[in-house]
């Protein structure tokens, strides 16, 4: 009976000390299983986003959205 609860016991504590660590994956929003270069794209795209919000704003609207200069020309 008693190791059954001390069992418990440690595995509720394991279960809080991983609940309290953090998902850097989740954070940065990519998967578990992507490489060193996404990873730090996602870095770079999210402490950019941090420090620089006005930057990204500009660089989404100028980068993903096309733009039409004159009827027959576009920028992408």
């Amino acid at each position: 009976m008693l190791h059954a609860l001390c069992s418990k016991l440690k595995w509720a504590k394991v279960a809080l000390k991983h609940s309290k660590m953090k998902d850097y994956y989740k954070i940065l929003g990519v998967l578990h299983d992507c490489n060193k270069v996404d990873i730090k794209k996602a870095y770079q795209r999210k402490s950019l986003l941090q420090y620089y919000p006005v930057t990204v704003l500009y660089l989404n609207i100028v980068l993903v959205s096309p733009v039409t200069i004159s009827p027959g020309l576009t920028c992408a």
